[in-house]
């Protein structure tokens, strides 16, 4: 039987693994995901967190989970580890939203010729020798894969908010974007993904939690209604077979889509807040009309906020406002100001949660990784000659003269990203970049331990 060790990287702001410390415990879904297709078709997976400790790997062939561009300098140390302990030659198979956003040259010139792009099936397939076609994520249950856990770990990961794999893809083409967009939301099988979540309450219970804080893992949670609603209604079903067991569960959502189920649907939005949804982010991105066209998000600052009004109000659901602004080129004193009064204005108003960040117009996949400008491709160059540059690009990081070239608006845009920060605890937990000057050990130490939920 073949077999494979799939790797979740210690998180990039965590202590040196080294030091024996924890770094940041999350349930590591998508690689979960990804062992269970394996198996199905005959594979021998073991997965290792380095967040709980080192990886004590025993085949030839490793699997990394990339978790986003900021990853990119962690695996690549790890591989070199790797490459150091093994007795003789081996592949990497790579995944992660961040790896098919790479062109193929800067994927080999960052990774090496060893390494494949694991989102690929016919890479896992030539690299593993299977012959049978995986089956669809969709179709897949981790029961297996959860039972691999010891108690310990399993209880770290269940006392935490974890993500659920409910659905991915989204209908929309936001340009700052990379992730699955304009395409079709595709749901799991929702009878699967309740015995996957049955079998979470029965394993935690058995280890004496009596309540799970889930992640959905929708890219809009309303996109599609009727699905949702579903799926809350067996997630009602649930909690009644297991009184006293408490699920509570958050996830992202445009501003249009929830206000047309809103609408449409209104019994269904309060079932499925009634069946344990407590919190929504909205994608208040920009905040000005015009940025938000330049940014193709099809929305209005009207109806940001009568979003943000209609959960509270109607719904008793709370919103975090996720604002990823800054955007180079569009946003300016004025629309970052404004941005900083609305947030001001709905915590007070309607008790939302400041959710900030600081766009990063080219990051692999998105339109700027594509088709770049010539300061864009100068930088993208730069970060492939060196890449432990690639942490500028985590969205949690302050404007550098890479991404925000100018720097009258670089210093406002991170002025009013600080502001907006230090208005609640329960705020993004700002870094600074890394690898750009001699500063680099020193920003290293200051970021560690800032995890953003």
């Amino acid at each position: 039987m073949k077999n494979i060790d799939l790797v979740q990287p210690r998180h990039n702001y965590a202590p040196p693994l080294e030091s024996g410390e924890r770094g940041h415990i999350y349930m590591p879904t998508s690689l979960q995901t990804v062992a269970a297709r394996l198996e199905h078709v005959g594979i021998e997976t073991k997965i290792f967190d380095e967040n709980f400790r080192k990886a004590n790997l025993g085949t030839n062939i490793t699997g990394v989970n990339l978790v986003g561009a900021p990853y990119i300098p962690e695996v690549i140390d790890l591989q070199r580890r790797i490459r150091g302990e093994r007795s003789g030659d081996g592949r990497f198979l790579l995944g992660g939203k961040v790896v098919s956003g790479l062109k193929p040259n800067e994927f080999t010139k960052l990774f090496g010729p060893d390494s494949a792009n694991g989102n690929i099936d016919l890479m896992l397939q030539t690299n593993l020798d299977v012959q049978s076609v995986l089956p669809q994520k969709e179709n897949v249950s981790l029961i297996g894969i959860y039972e691999k856990i010891d108690d310990d770990d399993m209880c770290e990961y269940l006392s935490r908010e974890f993500s659920f794999y409910l659905s991915q893809g989204c209908n929309q083409g936001c340009t700052f974007c990379a992730a699955d967009k304009q395409q079709r939301e595709q749901y799991r099988d929702i009878a699967i993904a309740i015995k996957d979540l049955e079998y979470l309450i029965k394993r935690a219970k058995k280890l004496g939690i009596n309540k799970l804080s889930i992640y959905l893992s929708n890219l809009d949670l309303f996109q599609s209604p009727e699905m949702l609603y579903n799926f809350s209604q067996e997630i009602k079903r649930l909690k009644e077979e297991n009184p006293g067991f408490e699920i509570e569960t958050r996830g992202l959502s445009r501003v249009t889509s929830f206000l047309s189920a809103a609408k449409k649907h209104e019994q269904w939005v309060q079932a499925i807040k009634d069946s344990g949804l407590s919190t929504v982010g909205f994608g208040a991105d920009g905040f000005d009309d015009t940025v938000f066209k330049l940014m193709d998000k099809n929305q209005t600052i009207a109806e940001c906020e009568q979003a943000i009004r209609t959960a509270k109000r109607d719904f008793g659901i709370t919103s975090e406002i996720l604002m990823v602004f800054g955007h180079y080129g569009a946003d300016t004193a004025e629309t970052l100001g404004a941005a900083y009064k609305f947030t001001v204005d709905m915590m007070d108003q309607y008790g939302a949660i400041p959710r900030p960040h600081i766009s990063k117009s080219f990051i692999p996949g998105n339109e700027g990784w594509r088709n770049p400008d010539d300061h864009q491709a100068r930088c993208i160059n730069r970060l492939i000659e060196d890449p432990k540059m690639f942490q500028i690009l985590d969205f949690t990081t302050l404007a550098s003269e890479l991404t925000h070239p100018d720097k009258k608006i670089r210093d406002i845009v991170n002025g009013y990203y600080l502001k907006i920060c230090e208005l609640s605890p329960l705020s993004t937990q700002w870094t600074s970049p890394q690898g750009l000057h001699e500063t680099i050990e020193q920003n290293r130490a200051l970021n560690r331990g800032r995890y953003d939920r």
